[in-house]
């Protein structure tokens, strides 16, 4: 996209699984990539290492819980454009490290507010939450983005209240910056390692020969592919870059608004992969999650022209042809480029 080349983007959080794909897929298109993130390990940042962003992005391992640290290192980038993707974003940790999952997930988004909220060389600020901030009760009626904001565990009350954070910021300061926050969440694709997510376990399960361990097997989520999440992230940069729109919020979801059982994912993978996942399901819970969840993101189709959502069965197969060349030992990389020149370089 020539709007966005030779232009300094900073993505906070570029080690992770979206802040990997994020990088890569913005350096295709010329730009120049800056990043903060904790210091990453081969082990839990597979694509990082892979993919050569440890060596192609301007890379600053540091704590966004360090204000001043912060300060001068984004002082030192004078980025244009920022990606806000650091988090705490598992529901299982937040339940074993609450205090760590509100003062990253809350304060260390207001250090980032704090950071930038003087600097004038900050043009638009795009900051990822998740489609979890809002208060459910598992009614399964699809959120819309002026439904109230709640949620019952730690992660979840997190982001609900980097929300208000962030809203407060943007209307209590004179920040001539564009700010948005996208509430997405369920984004799956290649090279998610997380403990404790359903897709990475299903594939250890098939590749490694390991009985599958399910929380609820009937949970429902709005699943998507991370293409589609990341060529989103991007339209929605340059469109609210243009329109100087100075806050808003965006639902980001399949456009069908679809949810789809853990039961139906294992039974699609089944299929792909031809094998039995033999799984057992937790007799209780370590911890309480909704059974439901689904977004409308109609806004975000019709204000950013988003085409179709890739469909899930087509995710799945993506993730699991992508995993064979990888448990295989071949180079995966290819096939990783033809995704991303026909779902997103070819789009934009």
């Amino acid at each position: 996209m020539e709007k966005l080349k030779n232009k300094k983007i900073l993505i906070t959080g570029h080690t992770g699984f979206k802040g990997s794909w994020l990088s890569y897929i913005l350096e295709k298109q010329g730009a120049k990539i800056y990043g903060i993130s904790l210091k990453p390990s081969k082990k839990n940042n597979l694509l990082f290492y892979q993919l050569g962003l440890n060596k192609s992005c301007t890379n600053y391992f540091h704590d966004i819980n360090e204000l001043k640290e912060l300060k001068i290192i984004i002082s030192k980038i004078k980025p244009e454009f920022i990606f806000h993707f650091a988090a705490q974003s598992l529901v299982s940790e937040s339940y074993s490290d609450p205090i760590l999952t509100f003062k990253t997930n809350v304060i260390g988004t207001q250090n980032i507010l704090e950071s930038i909220r003087d600097k004038t060389f900050v043009k638009t600020l795009i900051i990822s939450t998740t489609d979890k901030v809002y208060e459910n009760s598992n009614s399964q009626r699809p959120f819309e983005e002026q439904d109230k904001l709640g949620g019952d565990d730690p992660y979840s009350a997190s982001k609900a209240a980097s929300e208000i954070l962030i809203n407060s910021y943007s209307k209590s300061f004179k920040m001539n910056i564009n700010i948005a926050t996208v509430r997405a969440g369920n984004v799956i694709g290649f090279g998610d390692i997380a403990q404790n997510r359903i897709i990475p376990d299903i594939l250890k399960s098939i590749f490694n020969k390991k009985k599958l361990s399910i929380r609820q097997l009937e949970s429902s989520r709005p699943w998507q592919n991370i293409l589609d999440v990341i060529y989103t992230y991007i339209k929605l940069l340059v469109f609210i870059n243009q329109k100087k729109i100075k806050f808003s919020t965006w639902n980001l979801s399949p456009k069908s608004k679809n949810s789809y059982s853990v039961k139906k994912i294992i039974e699609i993978f089944e299929e792909i992969s031809e094998k039995n996942i033999e799984f057992k399901v937790e007799n209780k819970s370590k911890f309480k999650e909704k059974k439901y969840l689904s977004l409308n993101s109609d806004k975000s189709f019709s204000n950013l022209n988003l085409k179709d959502s890739i469909s899930l069965k087509d995710t799945l197969k993506q993730i699991y042809e992508l995993s064979v060349l990888f448990y295989e030992n071949k180079n995966y990389k290819e096939e990783l480029d033809r995704l991303i020149r026909k779902h997103i370089t070819n789009e934009l």
